[in-house]
C-alpha cells in the first residue's frame, strides 16, 4: 500500500499540471474530493458519530486539515502549476517536513535536534535556488510558482501536526474521510 501510494504521489504532477493547464484549479481539487469523499464514505458514517465527542480546540484542528491541509492546499499547488515549469511545485511541495517538523515543535512541543538549524538552511538555500534558477534576477512570475508551492507545504505540513494531535481521540480511518469531507 505504501509503495502504491508513493508511486501515485510521484506521478500526481504528471496528471495535475495536465489539469490545471486545462480547469480552474479549484474545479480539479473539487472533483479530486469529491472522489475521495466517494472511495471513504463508508468510514464517513463511523467518524461523524465521533464527531460528537470533540472539544472545540479538536475541532478547531479537524477544520484546519480539511479546509487549510486538505482544500486550500490543494487548490495552492494545483494552481502553482498553471505559471509554467512544473518542477517548481513539484520540488517546492518536499518542504513539507520542515514545515512538520517546525510545527511538532510549537503545537506538540516536540524537541528540535541541534542540527535541525542546519538542515533548515540548507533546505531553505535549495527551494531558493530551486524556485529560481538565476539566484540574481528574481521575478513576480518566478515568485508565483514558489510562493503558492511553499504554502500548500507549510499547510500540509501543519496538517500532518494537527493529525497528529487528533489520532489520540480519532482513528487514522475515520480522520482520513473527515478531513476529505
Amino acid at each position: 500500500m505504501v509503495a502504491i501510494a508513493a508511486a501515485l504521489w510521484g506521478s500526481d504532477g504528471l496528471f495535475r499540471r495536465g489539469l490545471a493547464l486545462e480547469l480552474p484549479a479549484a474545479t480539479v481539487v473539487m472533483i479530486e474530493h469529491a472522489i475521495l469523499v466517494g472511495l471513504t464514505s463508508p468510514l464517513l458514517v463511523r467518524a461523524i458519530r465521533v464527531l460528537k465527542s470533540l472539544r472545540p480546540a479538536e475541532w478547531v484542528a479537524l477544520i484546519a486539515i480539511g479546509a487549510g491541509a486538505s482544500a486550500l492546499a490543494t487548490l495552492l499547488f494545483t494552481e502553482a502549476f498553471t505559471y509554467g515549469d512544473p518542477t517548481t511545485p513539484l520540488l517546492l511541495q518536499k518542504l513539507q517536513p520542515l514545515f512538520a517538523i517546525a510545527g511538532a515543535a510549537i503545537i506538540l512541543d516536540e524537541r528540535l535536534l541541534p542540527r535541525f538549524g542546519l538542515y533548515f538552511i540548507a533546505a531553505v538555500s535549495g527551494a531558493y535556488l530551486i524556485s529560481f534558477p538565476d539566484p540574481t534576477d528574481v521575478s513576480v512570475s518566478g515568485l508565483a510558482p514558489a510562493a503558492l508551492s511553499i504554502a500548500a507545504a507549510g499547510l500540509w505540513g501543519f496538517g500532518t501536526v494537527l493529525g497528529r494531535y487528533l489520532l489520540s481521540r480519532i482513528t487514522f480511518p475515520e480522520l482520513t474521510a473527515l478531513r476529505f469531507a
